[in-house]
């Protein structure tokens, strides 16, 4: 049993609050019994992901099983539902710690867990921050703010074309940028799949990728604008209203950049 004593809580480099053990020399994300008070024992207990229709899950406790086998939960937040339950098909509900919810991941194969509930929590989270890129490994995740934020100047571009882009946050200029020194580098044709559903800023990551090309490639011409400026002929043959997007493709777009030697 460990005292008080030998614990310290530390902040990572993240921001992130963690437990170091002076005597044994462990290091914990979860807060020791014997640095807790009356609240944090009141927290413990068995928390599951709850399907939710707004938010894609929640984290709940189940306080009592209806007579009907529907559940009653209630939330972190003091929130009491009652979940449907189908008795003979049952939603098996997904366990969680609750010290795993401020560990978010820039990089989703970093995840201690991996499963629907927590990637939809890691990229709500860090959504919610603004952090709207999130790496699987090589692919990047786009969620789209749905509002204009400060990502696409000059100064970034400078800095993933000429910085580390293993040390800087994911980025659509880092996909645009691997891409074109391995087409310098291998003499290889490279090619980037823009992919979502409607509504999810397809065009817009386009634009980017395209805008960023043009300006580490010296081009004087506006090349994006110009292939942009051709959306309107080739959505004059398909496009259609969505629920999200009054004005969503119905075919895939091919496009091709040259660059000069």
């Amino acid at each position: 049993m460990s005292s008080s004593q030998e614990w310290s809580e530390l902040v990572s480099e993240d921001g992130l609050v963690y437990y170091y053990n002076s005597v044994t020399q462990e290091t914990t994300w979860d807060k020791p019994d014997c640095l807790k008070g009356a609240g944090d024992f009141e927290q413990d207990g068995d928390w599951k992901w709850i399907p939710d229709n707004e938010e894609g899950y929640v984290v709940g406790q189940v306080t009592q099983e209806l007579f009907n086998g529907d559940l009653a939960i209630r939330t972190l937040d003091g929130v009491d539902f009652t979940f449907p339950q189908n008795k003979k098909n049952p939603v098996k509900l997904l366990p969680v710690q609750l010290s795993s919810l401020n560990k978010l991941q820039d990089d989703l194969v970093k995840l201690d867990t991996v499963n629907d509930p927590f990637i939809v929590h890691n990229l709500r989270e860090r959504c919610k921050k603004n952090d709207i890129y999130t790496y699987v490994g090589d692919i990047l995740i786009s969620i789209n703010p749905f509002q204009q934020l400060p990502l696409y100047t000059a100064a970034t571009m400078e800095k993933y074309h000429h910085g580390d882009a293993d040390k800087l946050p994911p980025h659509v200029f880092a996909i645009a940028d691997a891409c074109y020194k391995a087409m310098l580098n291998r003499k290889q044709n490279q090619s980037v799949l823009i992919s979502g559903e409607s509504g999810a800023g397809k065009t817009e990551a386009t634009k980017v990728i395209l805008q960023f090309l043009a300006e580490i490639a010296g081009s004087a011409g506006g090349v994006e604008q110009q292939v942009l400026l051709a959306n309107p002929i080739l959505e004059a043959f398909g496009n259609a209203k969505t629920v999200r997007n009054n004005n969503s493709s119905r075919f895939g777009k091919w496009m091709e950049v040259h660059f000069d030697k």
